[in-house]
């Protein structure tokens, strides 16, 4: 219900009338509800570059190949509001080195993404994530060590 007394229900279908999964995320600060999906549309994600975070835990980790570092990516549009499941998250892998990404990209089906990296070698990574083709502001580093 939206305050009037009436309930709203939505219907999404993929073209030929199959049902989409649906996300939805509340936003206690604004009183909303947010709807998502996934349309396979990258240009219509409201991703915002500056309110999506990116977050490393922990920022140094030991270059023994077995230790590695936890990725947290949470896409979020210009309201401040989690964009949700469905998201299309990649990291560059060129910036990332002497890191390597150590699993695929998962859908915490939360609102967010994560992902592990791991070194041989020491040096400093920069995570630089893409979310629906919108290069996210935040970069952590990773510090690997001998």
């Amino acid at each position: 219900t939206l305050g009037d007394g009436e309930t709203y229900y939505y219907v999404v279908e993929r073209e030929g009338g199959l049902p989409i999964d649906l996300s939805t995320h509340p936003n206690q600060f604004a009183g909303a509800v947010r709807l998502g999906f996934d349309d396979n549309d990258e240009l219509s994600a409201p991703v915002d570059a500056v309110w999506s975070k990116v977050t490393v835990t922990p920022s140094v980790v030991p270059a023994d190949g077995a230790s590695y570092a936890i990725v947290t990516v949470t896409p979020y549009d210009w309201n401040g509001v989690a964009i949700g499941s469905g998201c299309d998250v990649s990291v560059d892998d060129i910036q990332l080195a002497p890191g390597t990404q150590a699993d695929s990209v998962e859908d915490n089906l939360d609102g967010s993404y994560s992902f592990k990296v791991s070194s041989t070698s020491s040096g400093t990574a920069q995570v630089v994530v893409d979310v629906e083709g919108v290069f996210l502001a935040t970069t952590p580093q990773i510090t690997f060590t001998n």
